[in-house]
């Protein structure tokens, strides 16, 4: 099998800028990928200030009335579906203030 140089270089490796570029160079991979950024970046705030807090798992699910899997799963960037519902009990968990922008 040939490598294609002019994407991957000689050496049939190629840096992550360009693996993104390449993988997401449509306008509807590009929506995707920043969805998933959101996503990730929700996820990982939620994971931060649970820590912070020094709530468990099971801690935080006993607050939200669920399970410690689906806690877990929304860390785990398992594409959880969070609403704007649990979002704001989320906040007043936390103490902090919800904000949703559009840009």
């Amino acid at each position: 099998m040939k490598i294609d140089e002019k994407k991957f270089g000689k050496t049939g490796h190629v840096s992550f800028k360009k693996w993104i570029k390449e993988k997401y160079k449509t306008l509807d991979s590009q929506k995707r990928y920043q969805n998933e950024l959101v996503q990730v970046r929700i996820d990982h705030a939620i994971s931060e200030l649970r820590e912070k807090r020094g709530i468990s798992q099971e801690g935080l699910a006993k607050l939200l009335h669920t399970k410690q899997q689906y806690i877990s799963r929304i860390e785990q960037s398992d594409k959880i579906n969070l609403t704007i519902q649990t979002l704001s009990k989320l906040a007043d968990i936390f103490h902090k203030q919800l904000v949703i922008t559009f840009r």
